[in-house]
């Protein structure tokens, strides 16, 4: 009996719950207003453009569209399209009604997508759609995913907000993925010369001209003595490419990457760098350059920069003179005479510079400096070494003079006179030069086969002999071997 009972109060639980359940639904998908009555109306909705129908909100179809079986009372009425505003409505049903909809056009948003460089494949929302430079006239506000992809760039990403009738501009800078590994590798390694090439040259071939420039002229810095890691064979091929390929790029017809790197060497001068490696490279530029006063000034504040680097003014002396900065040039002229005034040696060094300058390219206000100088100096009576030194300087003073007769006759005294036997040779070869120039190639020879004839054949002056021999009129070539 008590099993029996049991069972039917389950049964009689279920049955409840079930027809709670169903009056809960039926309520929830027609509420009315509240109060109980037949589910017998009709409401019909139709809309221009159709449209998805939401009521109470359920979705109930798209228009046209009848709903039946509803209870009198309050309703609320959606309607949702694409690229539409979204429509509601609370509509208040005592009979059966009908509804003629017309949907407002939603506000466009226009969005145009930048990149650097161009050409990148453009996904907003996760959906393809061109290349940039690309522009989306007829978005919807609100927010949106944007991605760039171009190959060897790393992919670039954005969320952005909309907002209606604001026209957006999305602008990227891609990042080149060998770009990058350089610049890596530069991070670690600031002295990785190799880097410094390969990162200058893809710049170069991107064309972003200022900073190939700019990294070519960091790794000049980075190649100049006095190293600060050890140097290997293989940074030494490096360095030597780093020399010569920034200059080999400046032949190419555009001219941008020429003046991008003139005028990195320019800024580096004028922060104080006066690394071997870019004074070289300026060195170059000058025969090109077309900025002579940028030069001068780049030049003057490099020295500002060293102030007492007496080594450094004799280094730029020449570059004073090619420029034609004549009133500078004196100046600092000035300034290394009295620096040396008191050391004959440097004093001997510094007039073959200027000899060296006036032989290429006569400045008769130099000369006149020069001739000053050296009326000053007066070599020791006890020193034979420094009388010939002497004469040696005067002899190139008479030759730069248009004096040939003069010169050779101090430099003969000279030769005789040195006691080294190195030294001598050197000026020997200077004779020979000369003797080339007016081709009295019978004292050049004479002259060049007391050297080849010697028994050192391992210095320097025997091996600039023999390549002097070498362009001699055969009549006057002999074997000395």
């Amino acid at each position: 009996m008590k099993r029996l009972l049991g069972f039917i109060l389950i049964v009689i639980i279920t049955v409840a719950v079930a027809i709670g359940t169903f009056a809960i639904r039926k309520y929830i998908a027609n509420p009315g207003d509240g109060h109980a009555g037949p589910a017998n109306l009709t409401l019909s909705v139709s809309s221009t453009p159709d449209a998805s129908v939401y009521l109470n909100g359920v979705f109930r179809g798209l228009t046209p569209i009848e709903i039946n079986e509803l209870h009198a009372g309050m309703h609320a009425l959606r309607l949702d399209r694409d690229g539409y505003q979204p429509y509601q409505q609370a509509v208040n049903l005592e009979a059966s009604q009908k509804l003629e909809i017309s949907l407002a056009v939603s506000p466009k948003c226009s969005l145009t997508v930048n990149s650097t460089p161009d050409g990148a494949l453009v996904f907003l929302d996760g959906t393809q759609h061109g290349r940039t430079p690309y522009k989306f006239d007829d978005l919807k506000a609100g927010e949106h995913y944007l991605k760039l992809v171009k190959t060897n760039y790393f992919p670039a990403t954005r969320t952005l907000v909309l907002v209606e009738e604001e026209p957006q501009e999305a602008n990227f800078e891609l990042k080149n993925r060998f770009v990058q590994a350089y610049r890596s590798a530069l991070e670690e390694n600031p002295y990785n010369l190799a880097a410094y090439n390969d990162l200058g040259e893809q710049l170069y071939v991107l064309g972003r001209y200022e900073e190939a420039a700019q990294v070519y002229v960091q790794g000049l810095i980075a190649a100049s003595p006095p190293f600060k890691e050890n140097i290997t064979s293989r940074n030494d091929a490096d360095r030597r490419q780093l020399l010569k390929e920034p200059r080999n790029k400046v032949k190419h017809p555009d001219k941008k990457f020429e003046e991008a790197l003139n005028q990195a060497v320019f800024a580096a001068m004028r922060e104080g760098s006066k690394a071997d490696c870019l004074l070289d490279d300026f060195k170059q530029a000058l025969p090109r350059g077309r900025y002579p006063e940028e030069a001068v000034q780049a030049m003057d504040r490099l020295l500002e920069k060293n102030p007492g680097d007496i080594d450094l003014v004799i280094s730029l002396i020449p570059f004073y003179n090619q420029l034609n900065a004549n009133t500078r040039l004196l100046e600092l002229f000035d300034v290394v005479m009295g620096s040396v005034e008191t050391e004959f040696d440097k004093q001997m060094s510094f007039a073959e510079l200027v000899l060296g300058i006036l032989d290429k390219d006569m400045n008769y206000l130099l000369l006149e400096k020069l001739e000053g100088y050296l009326a000053r100096i007066e070599p020791s009576e006890k020193s034979a070494y420094q009388s010939a030194y002497f004469k040696y300087i005067s002899g190139w003073l008479a030759f730069v003079k248009n004096n040939p007769s003069e010169g050779i006759l101090l430099w003969q005294e000279a030769i005789e006179q040195q006691g080294n036997v190195h030294i001598a040779d050197n000026w020997r070869l200077a004779l020979v030069e000369h003797y080339q120039k007016v081709e009295n190639f019978a004292a050049a020879a004479k002259i060049l086969y007391t050297i080849l004839e010697s028994p050192n054949r391992n210095s320097p002056s025997y091996r600039k002999a023999q390549q002097i021999e070498r362009k001699l009129p055969k009549k006057y070539q002999k074997d000395y071997r």
